[in-house]
């Protein structure tokens, strides 16, 4: 495993640690702040961050290339904040990014910036509001079988 390599786990303060580039597959606990800089890059295929406290926020001009999880119980859900989390998620795009799988942060103010590439977004996005800012070129992509099934009110127990 290189440095610049994270193992699934618990993970306290900022998300990912300075430095990390790659997530293996997993899932990943978060209390803290899952922050993206400007021209960083993160992959991680079959990824679930699991936001306990805490919020999301990614910057222009990060590459952040992420996917869900394809099997098992949590598959199609990239992102969980549960209803216990109110804390926002700001997400500024930019055309090398790709997400695949669903943001699910039903208690959050959600706020999407800037540009997506045309295959960008492989996901649905649900908020307790949801912002669209920017340019106008942002494409969401819905599959079924690459994101969850929510049922609503959303109620997920994921276990420690």
């Amino acid at each position: 495993q290189n440095d610049d390599t994270l193992s699934p786990g618990n993970w306290s303060g900022t998300f990912p640690p300075r430095g990390v580039t790659y997530l293996q597959s997993g899932i990943y606990c978060v209390d803290g702040m899952f922050m993206v800089n400007a021209h960083d890059t993160l992959i991680g295929n079959e990824v679930l961050i699991y936001m306990r406290s805490g919020n999301v926020h990614w910057d222009g001009n990060a590459q952040i290339n992420l996917t869900a999880p394809l099997s098992g119980p949590y598959a199609g859900l990239l992102i969980y904040m549960p209803m216990s989390n109110d804390e926002g998620m700001i997400i500024n795009g930019n055309s090398d990014s790709s997400f695949v799988g669903t943001l699910l942060a039903p208690a959050s103010d959600v706020q999407i910036n800037g540009t997506a590439g045309s295959e960008g977004y492989h996901s649905q996005i649900i908020g307790y509001t949801i912002d669209l800012i920017g340019t106008a070129d942002l494409s969401i992509e819905y599959n079924q079988n690459e994101n969850l099934l929510v049922n609503f009110p959303p109620m997920l127990q994921l276990v420690e």
